[in-house]
């Protein structure tokens, strides 16, 4: 899926013009991770071609991207069980504030590759200590860096963050999409059941994921039943 996307970014690339920030927007579950980790990692590979956004996933930079260890990476998003993004993961703990964290890490130069490349997921769930912090990276930006916000809308981000990236909406993934991933990852037993998810899973994987517990899948269908009933009750 998202292959429009693909190419506005492959043009950016070919064109030499890849901005140092953008924003990915889109409802739950339609593979922004996904595509976002994709164009970091191809921003590495020895052996893509220089104008796609791909990965070969056999390269020395590839193979230590898969394991978390490529030195010019940076992923950071909302820990388990909390409410905001901490602001340590952005500027660093107190006592080595803007010594440590995400802004710091980008203002170095890179280790192993041309960029630092960093991901921030749940973009929205940064606090005002974190908004400012990133600000000032996004404001000047380090010339070998590129940041990549993800989050499913961006309105929900404030417009100083919005307005120093180039956002790049995503969209549903079509029942196709949704049912060859559903095969290709073995999240059914057959053609026919991924089919029949594909079809209520509005184009999102997590609510496909979330449809193959048969109790919500019962659930849903009993919902759509009765609203199907009430509209035509109505006059």
């Amino acid at each position: 899926g998202h292959q429009e996307q693909r190419a506005l970014f492959e043009r950016s690339v070919q064109r030499g013009r890849l901005s140092h920030a953008y924003v990915l927007a889109g409802s739950d579950g339609i593979g922004k991770r996904k595509f976002a980790r994709l164009l970091a990692q191809s921003m590495f590979c020895r052996e893509r071609k220089p104008d796609e956004i791909d990965a070969c996933g056999e390269c020395r930079a590839c193979r230590s991207f898969i394991a978390g260890t490529w030195p010019d990476y940076i992923e950071i998003g909302l820990p388990a069980g909390k409410s905001v993004i901490p602001i340590e993961l952005i500027a660093g703990d107190s006592d080595k504030r803007g010594r440590e964290g995400l802004c710091f890490e980008l203002s170095m130069s890179p280790q192993a590759s041309d960029r630092r490349v960093a991901i921030i997921n749940d973009a929205h769930r940064m606090n005002a200590e974190g908004v400012i912090s990133l600000l000032k990276t996004l404001e000047e930006p380090p010339a070998q860096a590129l940041i990549l916000l993800v989050c499913d809308n961006p309105d929900s981000l404030l417009p100083t963050i919005r307005s120093r990236c180039q956002v790049v909406r995503f969209f549903p993934l079509t029942e196709t999409d949704v049912k060859d991933i559903l095969l290709a990852e073995e999240m059914v037993e057959n053609s026919e059941e991924a089919a029949t998810i594909a079809a209520m899973a509005e184009g999102s994987i997590t609510l496909a994921a979330q449809l193959l517990n048969p109790d919500l899948r019962q659930l849903r269908q009993l919902i759509s039943q009765q609203l199907d009933q009430l509209e035509n009750m109505k006059p």
